[in-house]
């Protein structure tokens, strides 16, 4: 009979996931709405979907937007503990990408996260978003404990899972449950967000399966300070010069400032594992000295 409970249990969570998870049909339908509708019209639920899929592909523009948006949501309807914890992570990413549009970024993420689990405490959304600020400060013990009440709130959560298994395929805290985690987020999410399979990435690369890093890298290249630089260093591992070198000049016609200083930020923000952390760099190193001794 336990068994029985429990697939009924994994089946329910499927369904849920699907219709009404981070990413589920319904709020998918929500963002369709809401992208044909005047923005004085928008409601705080479409906001809020408008606020997520900016969020998807953060630049500074799309930042500084997301943030407008989900700000208005919550003053329209300031008891959506989701839109305090998709605004949190925002906030973040306001520092992560070194945009610096908003003063004291830090503090608002703090402020709006602890605001997310005060309004909903079994709210499995806003709990997780707390594990990005502890990511951030570099607090692992902090990011554990998250991860687990996340995980006890709703276990069928694709962003819960998705982001329990990129930090723990990204950090290499745990590759194994990482994987575990992200490929169950995949399974629960119909349109998945790219940066699941950042996780992906390192963890094939710790298992030297360069042909498969390199396969879930090309599906982060919208993020490009760390997709790209990815790619290139593992097209070069794998021998393939020309290529590293085409999608070095991408990232740089994208990102003129990027240099090799912009990469080791990213592999240092995101606490990738030495191994993985110094195979990407060097080999991506060696490609920025071939393309200039190309000029």
């Amino acid at each position: 009979m336990v068994g029985e409970g429990d697939f009924i249990d994994e089946a329910t969570g499927f369904i849920a996931a699907h219709v009404a998870g981070h990413d589920g049909a319904i709020h998918r339908d929500i963002l369709k709405k809401a992208l044909v509708r005047k923005e004085e019209d928008l409601t705080p639920m479409e906001l809020l979907q408008l606020g997520k899929a900016l969020w998807e592909d953060a630049t500074s523009e799309n930042t500084v937007k997301a943030i407008e948006y989900l700000n208005r949501c919550i003053e329209l309807n300031p008891d959506i503990s989701t839109a305090y914890g998709i605004l949190s992570e925002v906030y973040l990413e306001d520092l992560r990408g070194r945009y610096n549009k908003t003063p004291d970024a830090l503090e608002k993420a703090k402020e709006t996260a602890r605001r997310a689990v005060e309004l909903e405490p079994s709210n499995a959304i806003a709990i997780i978003e707390q594990i990005w600020i502890s990511w951030y400060e570099k607090d692992v013990v902090a990011v554990k404990l998250q991860i687990e009440r996340a995980m006890k709130a709703n276990p069928y959560e694709p962003l819960v899972l998705a982001s329990a298994g990129t930090f723990n395929a990204l950090t290499g805290a745990d590759y194994e449950a990482g994987f575990k985690q992200i490929e169950a987020a995949l399974r629960l999410n119909d349109t998945p967000q790219h940066w699941y399979y950042s996780g992906l990435a390192t963890y094939y690369i710790s298992n030297m399966e360069y042909d498969k890093a390199l396969e879930n890298s090309h599906k982060i290249t919208n993020h490009a300070e760390l997709g790209l630089p990815m790619v290139a260093a593992l097209y070069w591992i794998q021998g393939d010069q020309q290529s590293a070198m085409r999608y070095y000049r991408d990232l740089v016609t994208r990102k003129p400032e990027y240099e090799l200083e912009s990469f080791e930020y990213q592999l240092d923000i995101w606490k990738l594992e030495k191994p993985v952390r110094d195979l990407l760099y060097e080999n991506f190193s060696k490609v920025i000295e071939a393309a200039k001794a190309s000029e």
